[in-house]
């Protein structure tokens, strides 16, 4: 058993499964990230749809799924016995051995809209898919630069409450800092994506750009 300083080192074996049962495209690849939103391991998905992660440091782990061409997002996290543990995280303890199974949903949507400011386009604005609980949920973000007439398109977007933002000179800023999103969020425009929803949504107002 490997160790840290001490510690016994954690493995966690996932199997990823779509909620429609579709084959997951070739080239998919597994990862994991940690309470900081890092990418800390990623493998080359196998046909089975399982990948086993060794040596990990106790704590609390995301699973993320890459694929060419799709989006997917975790829908359900369930252990070996079938009890559901959220769609989050999954805890890893020292030394321990876990196995789970994770849900996953494709996003079938893309959000189309322009970013204004009084009432004008805006172009060359980052503008982003902010999702509820946006800590916990770094793989439901989607980002895009207005182009010159200020149009925008957010592709890959799974059924959830999103809210959208324009901010002028972000690009490279830290979302994920305490308190950062939230004053953008409170002028931005929300839009709810439906389980059954495929194809384009336009929005039906310009997303304000917001000052960074």
């Amino acid at each position: 058993m490997s160790e840290i300083k001490g510690e016994a080192l954690g493995s966690l074996k996932v199997t990823v499964k779509t909620t429609d049962e579709e084959q997951l495209p070739e080239g998919y690849r597994v990862g994991l990230r940690d309470a900081r939103q890092r990418l800390v391991a990623l493998q080359s998905g196998q046909a089975s749809g399982e990948a086993t992660f060794e040596g990990l440091k106790r704590g609390k782990y995301g699973i993320v799924v890459l694929a060419p061409g799709n989006r997917y997002a975790v829908e359900e996290i369930t252990t070996a016995s079938g009890e559901a543990i959220g769609h989050h995280e999954v805890d890893v303890s020292a030394g321990a051995t876990l196995e789970v199974t994770a849900q996953l949903v494709r996003g079938q949507v893309r959000i189309e809209g322009v970013a204004q400011k009084s009432g004008k386009p805006v172009a060359g604005v980052m503008v982003a898919q902010v999702p509820t609980s946006p800590e916990a949920n770094a793989d439901l973000f989607r980002q895009d630069q207005s182009d010159f007439d200020g149009t925008f398109t957010l592709p890959g977007v799974v059924p959830g409450t999103y809210t959208i933002v324009g901010v002028e000179n972000a690009w490279g800023f830290e979302w994920m800092k305490a308190g950062v999103l939230a004053r953008y969020v409170q002028h931005g425009q929300h839009v709810v994506i439906g389980d059954k929803m495929k194809g384009t949504v336009r929005l039906p107002e310009g997303v304000e750009v917001q000052a960074r």
